[in-house]
């Protein structure tokens, strides 16, 4: 089970469903033959992608070229290179000799020495992944039974790029990645999609990674010819020092070790790890450069919160406010088609209060038109003002408007015993986020698509408009779902629909509606 030289990759292209080895795999994605990768899990999909952009980067970088389109042969002999000594051991998915490297799997000297043991065992793909990242992980985990390579190699990218350095006992995990900050956070994938072949996109987005490399060059953090692959060390005896990695290193976090028990029938065992596997990690505490992961001021990762990807986050990361960076922009406006709508996907692991809540993504389309006038810096910012104006023009009709009538119409409602004063907050919360929901949904739409030349003026009444029937929705489904108990019922009706009209055209809200009004009436 060698990825360099056994067909272990199923893909589809245009003769349908086939395997490639993983060299044959950057090399259908070079000459556009490879449509599809087949058997990725939502989840994986990102992982697997900036794995696959990692390595070819690596691969081009040292080769100079960074021409994607290239030979089966060629990403072989590159792949070997950044395998060193350790040859195609890097490479196999079951390596017998513990000393030795296997696919994304350091070697385990502490295990041939005695010095730890394996504290479980896997006999399903999906225990070594991060079964967290699935809304209903609390059931996957363990139900990819009789699971084959391809899965087993899928699960390894993903554990590893998505999980945290398991350090055990009560401390439990230490960082779930040197590329993320918090606790468990997961790993964030933003990124551009170019057509609608994932081979477009990867190739858009090696070319990016070339621009990126060329200005994070001098960083000391890394050495352009440095490690790539963190499983060919023991790094749990030997830690990474900075500028010792190279720009392009794929990371791995876990002591994990697949074992061969019969034919075709592969298992895993698993470890904490008991040590930092970079020296500097404290101090770094997660800050790593990495173009997928856009950064605020304080370089921490933005990511999905509370289930959704919040809409100011995606708005702060477009138009980089707010001291935000993602290294990626600026190339990718440059390097756009301008014949092309292009797209941006964000994806990470949701984290609330209530734990996690599943891997979310969302994908933002940006019209070719919008791509041109995105160039300019001076058309961006006129966009980006109005996008400002246009998120506090949502937030004032949730908590001016919407807010203020759904209290009228529980306060005059009849309460009847099992639905005291706490379970009405409830209620309007569940309301009022579906107002976010739906806006949120609507906002991207709106912006991508005011026409030029822009009138602020009337784009703003018009997305006002937008946000004044979102929430006449929310407050009609409200209404319906009001028990219907008595005559009182018509009179919390009246008061919030009172409510919602005097505060939605007050002075203080959208006096804009009310000119608007009387202008439709004359």
């Amino acid at each position: 089970m060698n990825l360099l030289t056994d067909p272990l990759i199923p893909v589809f292209t245009s003769q349908g469903r086939e395997y490639r080895s993983l060299p044959g795999l950057l090399a259908g994605l070079g000459d556009d033959t490879v449509q599809r990768i087949d058997g990725l899990q939502r989840h994986q999909e990102d992982a697997f992608h900036v794995f696959l952009c990692y390595l070819a980067g690596a691969v081009l970088a040292r080769d100079g070229d960074w021409n994607p389109v290239r030979k089966e042969t060629f990403w072989r002999d590159g792949l070997r290179l950044l395998a060193g000594e350790a040859g195609d051991d890097a490479w196999s998915l079951v390596v017998d000799d513990l000393s030795k490297p296997a696919f994304m799997q350091p070697p385990q000297i502490s295990i041939l020495r005695d010095e730890v043991k394996w504290s479980s065992f896997a006999d399903a793909a999906d225990q070594i992944d991060a079964t967290e990242l699935a809304k209903n992980h609390d059931v996957k985990k363990g139900r990819a039974i009789n699971s084959t390579p391809y899965e087993w190699m899928y699960a390894l990218v993903s554990g590893n790029f998505n999980t945290g350095y398991s350090k055990g006992g009560r401390e439990g995990f230490y960082f779930p990645s040197i590329k993320a900050q918090k606790n468990r956070i997961g790993r964030v994938y933003v990124y551009p999609i170019a057509g609608n072949s994932v081979a477009s996109s990867w190739r858009l987005n090696v070319s990016l990674l070339n621009k990126w490399q060329e200005k994070c060059a001098d960083s000391p953090l890394f050495d352009t010819n440095g490690l790539v692959l963190t499983w060919l060390r023991a790094w749990d005896r030997e830690p990474f020092k900075t500028g010792e990695i190279s720009p392009f290193f794929v990371e791995t976090t876990r002591m994990v070790r697949l074992q061969l028990l019969c034919e075709g029938c592969i298992a895993a065992q698993v470890r904490p790890t008991k040590s930092e596997p970079f020296m500097a990690q404290k101090e770094l505490q997660g800050r790593v450069p990495d173009p997928f992961i856009p950064t605020d001021s304080d370089q921490k990762a933005i990511s999905a919160k509370s289930g959704r990807w919040p809409v100011e986050q995606i708005y702060r990361v477009i138009f980089q406010k707010e001291g935000v960076s993602w290294p990626f922009l600026e190339f990718f406006l440059g390097a756009g088609k301008g014949g092309e709508d292009n797209r941006i996907s964000f994806g990470s692991m949701a984290r609330s209060k209530n734990g996690t809540e599943g891997y979310v993504t969302q994908v933002i389309h940006i019209p070719h038109q919008k791509m041109l006038l995105f160039r300019s810096r001076s058309q961006r910012e006129q966009i980006a003002d109005l996008g400002k104006e246009a998120l506090e023009a949502a937030k004032r009709m949730q908590s001016n408007v919407l807010y203020p009538a759904l209290v009228k119409l529980v306060e005059s409602a009849p309460r009847k015993e099992r639905k005291p004063r706490d379970a009405e907050k409830l209620w309007i919360n569940r309301v009022t986020k579906l107002y976010d929901s739906q806006w949120g949904d609507t906002y991207f739409q709106w912006l991508m698509n005011i026409a030029e030349p822009l009138e602020k003026n009337k784009e703003r009444l018009r997305w006002v408009l937008i946000l004044r029937d979102i929430a006449q929705h929310c407050l009609d489904r409200a209404e319906d779902e009001l028990p219907e108990r008595s005559a009182r019922h018509w009179r919390a009706r009246a008061l919030a629909r009172s409510t919602f009209n005097n505060y939605l055209t007050s002075a203080k809200n959208f006096p804009d509606l009310k000119e608007a009004h009387h202008e439709h009436i004359a």
